[in-house]
């Protein structure tokens, strides 16, 4: 009983899974056949009849064929439209995932091309500064009678500086061709016996010849030094 269940099933699958080309090709076959069989018992009658009527009975028998192939394309184009209209979906999600692709690598490849730039300028900066010179001032006003009499010690603590001016308020007051790293120069020069605020600014060549000057206000103190004579510190006073 179960053996015979399973093969209705399985023919019920079977003729179910037919496509609708598949049923009309074969009823049109049914169709056609059954016609000519009956026309052919009908024969004698058949030749009898005259060319309006021979038209009338072939329409008759080939119009519900041709109507139902005429549905039959209507569907297939319906079908084939849809078709198109979902591989046109499918090219343009692929063509959005594409694009969306590209984004994340040009996205990646900025990344990478901002760090290696970020790279780039960290060590030029590392090098630039490599090559400037670190200046220590400190100074000390050892005597003094109606000026003072400054003792400057200038100190390099970086790179190499060449053609080196030492500028106060403009005027040169001490000139060296070179200052290497860790050596020092004691600058003398006389200042007014009061407090004050000068300019002083220290003019050099370094790395490849390039030019630069730091500038410093000098504060002196004589009021409320207390020990000294004065008391004198150096502040920069802007970027170069």
């Amino acid at each position: 009983m179960n053996r015979l269940q399973n093969y209705w099933v399985e023919q019920a699958k079977w003729w179910t899974s037919r496509s609708l080309e598949w049923w009309a090709v074969h009823l049109t076959a049914v169709y056609i056949g059954g016609a000519i069989t009956i026309m052919g018992a009908k024969f004698d009658e058949l030749i009898l009849l005259k060319l309006n009527e021979i038209g009338d009975l072939s329409a008759g028998i080939f119009g519900p064929v041709a109507f139902l192939w005429l549905v039959l394309g209507y569907v297939q184009q319906g079908r084939e439209l849809k078709l198109s209209s979902e591989a046109l979906q499918l090219q343009a999600k692929e063509l959005k995932h594409s694009v969306d692709q590209q984004k994340e690598m040009v996205g990646i490849a900025g990344r990478q091309l901002q760090v290696e730039l970020d790279k780039i300028l960290f060590e030029r900066e590392q090098r630039h500064s490599a090559l400037l010179p670190k200046f220590k001032l400190s100074a000390v006003v050892p005597s003094a009678s109606s000026n003072l009499n400054v003792s400057m010690t200038l100190k390099n603590l970086g790179g190499l500086p060449e053609d080196v001016e030492v500028l106060l308020v403009g005027q040169v007051v001490n000139k060296y061709l070179a200052m290497e790293d860790g050596s020092s120069n004691l600058v003398k020069f006389g200042l007014p016996r009061s407090d004050g605020v000068y300019e002083f600014c220290i003019k050099y060549k370094y790395g490849e010849g390039a030019a630069r000057a730091d500038n410093y206000s000098m504060k002196v103190n004589v009021s409320t030094s207390a020990g000294a004579i004065a008391q004198i510190a150096f502040i920069p006073s802007n970027e170069p």
